[in-house]
C-alpha cells in the first residue's frame, strides 16, 4: 500500500462476523449435511487484485481461446457448433467445495500460466497473493488457519474470489485441451462441460479417470458424469439426440417476482413480465419449448398481480452499428410512492437552470450527461433483519448511562454515556430568546460536553463551533447565556467497508428539517471525518496474539 501511495484512500480490513449456509439442496441431505463458510470479512487489497485479474483473464480468453463461458448464452452458442449432436456424449463435472479448495502452489501455477499471454508485473502478483491472506472474526476474536504462516485462503465474499476461481479455470482448461480435443471442454466457475464423439464406454471410461487424475494432481476433488445425451447445465437443458435446448430449473425452486403493486419505481414492475419473456425465449429453441415452461411462470406472473401475457420473442440477428460511449454522471434518488414530488423533473430543472447553455460548465453537466435512475428503498426483509440485528445486539443496560459525582449537574439529563448520538444544544437568555444548535457525538456525549464548556471558557476557542461562537458574542452583550443539551436521535456510526455514515447523514437531515438555526451549513456539503481513523496511515494494531 506504500509503494502504491494508497494509504490514505484504503480502508483497514472489515471485521464482520464469519457465519455459514447450510446446502439443503443437496441429495443426501439431511443425512449428510455440507456447509459452506462465508466470510464477510475481506481486505480492501482485493478491489486492486480484481481489477488485475479481469484484465488477466479476459486476455487469456481472447488470446487462447478457451470455452470459458460467462452467462447461459455462452454455452448456448457452443451448444449450437457441435457437430454431429446425434452422435456425441457429453460429460458433465463439478468441481467440489472450489474456493476452499484453491491453494497458494494452485494459485502461483495458474499465474505462471498466465505469463504466456499477459506480461505480468511483479507488482501485480503481489497485490493478487496480498488479498488472499484472511482472518475469520467470530465472538470478537480473531481466527486464523492452524499450522499456515502466509494465511492464505480464497474466500467466498472477499472482492475478486470468483477472478481468482476464473484463473485457475483457465489453468485447469488448458490441461484439459490436451485430453479433450477441439475444444470440446468448458467450464463456468466450478461446472465443467465436454462433448466427445465416436468413444466406446471404454475409452470413455479411460478419459473420465483421466480428468479424475488431472484435478487430482492439483488437490482438487470433482464428482463426474459420463455418457450423457441429455444432460442440465446452469439455468438451460441440453438434448445432443434432439438438437434442442430450454430452460430448466431445480426440482422445488418456484420463480417468485415482486408484485406489480409494490414499493418500486414503475420502470422495475414493468419490465418484469417484457424481461420474462425475453429470458424464456432466449433459453428456448424455438416456440414450441418456449410454450411448454411458460404457462408456469404465467402463473407466477398472476399470483403477484401482473396482466401481461408471455410471448416468444424470436431471437434477432444484431447489427454491427457502433455504440458512441458517453460519460454520463448518474443521480440515483430513492424511490417512495408515499412521495408525491417529480424529484427527477425537479433536478434536471435545476440542471437546466444553474448551468445554462453560456455557462462555462455547461459541456460537463448538461441533459446528455446528466440522468436520473430511481434506486429501490431498502426491502421488508432487509428491515427485519435490521430490527432484530439491533434488538440483539448488546445494549447499554450492562453499563451505566451517566457516570457524574453530581447526578442533576448532567449535561444531557442522566444519559451523558450515550454514544452516536444527534443532539440539540439550546441557548436560553434573559430577553434575547433561545438559539438552537444541532450537532453529533460519536463518543459518549460527556467528551463531547466536555469539549463545548472549555469552549465557552476559553477565549482562544470560542471560534471551535458555531455554538460557542453564539455563546461568545452573546458574552460581548454582557449578556449570560445557560447552555442545556438532549438527544434528537441515536444512530449507529460509520461502520469499515460501508458507502455512509448514518450518524452524518442524520445529522444533516435534523439541521435542515429544524431549519432556524445557528449552524453555518457548513455540515450538510463536509465529508464524513469517521473514516479517517479507518485508513490504513491511521491504522493502529491491537495488542495480543491472534487466535489459533
Amino acid at each position: 500500500m506504500n509503494k502504491l501511495r494508497l494509504c490514505d484512500r484504503v480502508q483497514e480490513i472489515t471485521k464482520d462476523p464469519a457465519f455459514i449456509t447450510i446446502k439443503d439442496h443437496k441429495p443426501r441431505f439431511p443425512n449428510e449435511i455440507l456447509c459452506r463458510l462465508l466470510n464477510p470479512c475481506k481486505s480492501h487489497v482485493g478491489k486492486i487484485s480484481k481489477t488485475y485479474l479481469e484484465v488477466i483473464n479476459n486476455k487469456i480468453r481472447a488470446s487462447g481461446e478457451f470455452n470459458q463461458w460467462r452467462n447461459t448464452h455462452d454455452v448456448l452458442n457452443w451448444f449450437k457448433d457441435i457437430p454431429n449432436k446425434s452422435r456425441s456424449k457429453f460429460i458433465k463435472f463439478d468441481i467440489v467445495s472450489f474456493y476452499p479448495s484453491i491453494t497458494l502452489e494452485l494459485l502461483i501455477k495458474a499465474l505462471d500460466f498466465s505469463k504466456k499471454y499477459v506480461d505480468l508485473k511483479q507488482d501485480m502478483t503481489d497485490a493478487i497473493l496480498n488479498a488472499r491472506k484472511s482472518f475469520l472474526f467470530h465472538n470478537k476474536d480473531i481466527w486464523v488457519k492452524k499450522n499456515v504462516e502466509e494465511h492464505f485462503d480464497v474466500t467466498e465474499g472477499s472482492y475478486d474470489g470468483a477472478e481468482i476461481c476464473e484463473l485457475v479455470g483457465l489453468y485447469m482448461l488448458d490441461k484439459l485441451n490436451r485430453l479433450v480435443k477441439n475444444g470440446a471442454v468448458g467450464c463456468y466457475r466450478d461446472d465443467g462441460l465436454a462433448v466427445v464423439q465416436h468413444l466406446s464406454l471404454r475409452l470413455m471410461d479411460k478419459l473420465r479417470k483421466d480428468i479424475i487424475q488431472c484435478f487430482k494432481d492439483e488437490k482438487l476433488k470433482i464428482t463426474i458424469e459420463i455418457n450423457l445425451s441429455k444432460t442440465d447445465f446452469l439455468d438451460v437443458f441440453l438434448d445432443l439426440e434432439s438438437n434442442k435446448y430450454y430452460p430448466y430449473k431445480k426440482p422445488n425452486d418456484t420463480p417468485v417476482y415482486v408484485h406489480c403493486g409494490s414499493n418500486h419505481p414503475p420502470s422495475v414492475p414493468k419490465q418484469i413480465p417484457k424481461m420474462t419473456s425475453q429470458r424464456l425465449s432466449k433459453l428456448s429453441c424455438n416456440e414450441t419449448e418456449f410454450k411448454k415452461v411458460a404457462s408456469q411462470y404465467q402463473d407466477v406472473l398472476k399470483q403477484s398481480g401482473f396482466k401481461d401475457k408471455l410471448e416468444y420473442i424470436p431471437e434477432q440477428i444484431q447489427t454491427g452499428r457502433r455504440k458512441r460511449k458517453r460519460k454520463i454522471i448518474w443521480y440515483n434518488p430513492p424511490f417512495d410512492l408515499q412521495v408525491k414530488t417529480n424529484v427527477a423533473q425537479n433536478f434536471l430543472q435545476l440542471v437546466d437552470k444553474h448551468f445554462p447553455r453560456h455557462h462555462k460548465l455547461h459541456k460537463i453537466l448538461n441533459r446528455n450527461t446528466v440522468k436520473v435512475s430511481y434506486s429501490c428503498m431498502p426491502n421488508v426483509a432487509s428491515q427485519i433483519s435490521s430490527h432484530n440485528k439491533s434488538l440483539l445486539a448488546e445494549t447499554e443496560t450492562s453499563r451505566s448511562l451517566c457516570n457524574c459525582n453530581d447526578k442533576p449537574s448532567c449535561p444531557l439529563d442522566g444519559k451523558c454515556q450515550t454514544e452516536a448520538i444527534i443532539y440539540k444544544g439550546v441557548i436560553n437568555t434573559d430577553g434575547e430568546g433561545s438559539y438552537t444548535y444541532v450537532g453529533l457525538s460519536e463518543p459518549p456525549f460527556r467528551l463531547r460536553a466536555s469539549d463545548h464548556t472549555c469552549s465557552f471558557n476559553n477565549k482562544h476557542q470560542k471560534t471551535k463551533t458555531d455554538l460557542s461562537k453564539k455563546v461568545w458574542e452573546l458574552k460581548a452583550k454582557d449578556i449570560v447565556p445557560t447552555v442545556t443539551f438532549s438527544i434528537v436521535r441515536k444512530s449507529s456510526p460509520y461502520r469499515v467497508g460501508s458507502d455512509h455514515c448514518n450518524l452524518c447523514l442524520w445529522e444533516k437531515f435534523h439541521i435542515m428539517k429544524e431549519g432556524n438555526l445557528i449552524n453555518t451549513k457548513n455540515e450538510l456539503v463536509s465529508k464524513c471525518r469517521h473514516i479517517n481513523k479507518f485508513l490504513l496511515h491511521n491504522y493502529k494494531p491491537p495488542p495480543g496474539r491472534n487466535k489459533r
